[in-house]
């Protein structure tokens, strides 16, 4: 139980943690620390209960039930028509999400002469490894969760230093408000509910325990994160990053006058673009 625990608390931890988290604390500046750490926790808690409400109707149904066949029971036909589309919707924009900032990032990396090249490797390599099954995937996140764990503390590292306890007082705590959505968007993971529960046989204990651990992770994994940008980086800068459309690695880049610390960024963003788990819970949709 104990392995198939960990297993099933880095799928949803790796579900959860995307480079979108890189833009967290540059929305969450603005309310200042402690009503950023609040709103994260309240998102969370939201998150995590809505998650295991949505484990025990996934539990009601038959073996190998997914979200088109659960909103069809419970929705009707039209309702599966809805879930159906918007899935479709949803997916095609993560892909073009994960295409657009992994595939430039494996390109770099390998040198390769034309970009194109870089999107089919990608797409060849990472649509292989959902096309054999989710064991493969299973084992494959093992590999990529600690990397992408090596790239985060390594950054956590490089900026520790700067933080001032004058940056992480004050703020404007209704700004905290429109930092919400995006947070609820860091900390989805229900798609791969029906995916996780066929994985592990219905296994009541030890899906609860991933979705709690797994999403317990993130929380730890933002939190930090919000810490060291938000309490190392002047908010004007974390606010010119935000208008450029630039990661928060930029600004603490251009704080700790490291180069390495944009590669840092890049190696981290690289392995949180491999939501095998989304394009599985398609696949079994």
């Amino acid at each position: 139980m104990f392995n198939k625990a960990v297993s099933g608390t880095l799928l949803v931890a790796g579900t959860t943690i995307g480079a979108g988290m890189l833009g967290i604390p540059l929305v969450t500046a603005r309310a200042g620390f402690i009503p950023a750490v609040l709103i994260t926790i309240l998102v969370w808690l939201f998150m995590l209960a809505t998650g295991l409400l949505f484990l025990e109707a996934t539990l009601w149904m038959h073996r190998g039930a997914n979200v088109l066949s659960m909103s069809r029971r419970f929705l009707g036909r039209g309702g599966r028509i809805a879930a159906g589309g918007t899935f479709l919707f949803l997916y095609y924009c993560l892909m073009v999400a994960y295409f657009a900032g992994g595939a430039p990032i494996f390109t770099q990396a390998f040198s390769l002469s034309n970009s194109w090249l870089g999107y089919l490797a990608y797409g060849l390599i990472f649509g292989g490894i959902v096309a054999v099954g989710v064991k493969l995937v299973d084992r494959i996140n093992y590999l990529l969760m600690a990397a992408m764990f090596i790239g985060y503390f390594a950054l956590i590292g490089a900026g520790s230093a700067e933080v001032s306890i004058d940056r992480l007082t004050g703020g404007n705590a209704y700004q905290a408000l429109f930092a919400a959505p995006i947070l609820f968007s860091s900390f989805g993971f229900h798609n791969v509910i029906p995916s996780l529960v066929t994985y592990f046989d219905r296994d009541v204990a030890v899906l609860r325990k991933s979705i709690l651990y797994g999403t317990l992770i993130s929380l730890v994994v933002y939190l930090v994160w919000q810490w060291l940008i938000i309490g190392s980086v002047p908010l004007s800068a974390i606010e010119l990053a935000l208008a450029e459309g630039r990661p928060a690695t930029a600004a603490l880049q251009t704080l700790t006058g490291h180069p390495w610390v944009m590669r840092l960024g890049q190696f981290f963003a690289f392995f949180c673009h491999r939501d095998f788990n989304a394009r599985r819970c398609l696949l079994d949709g």
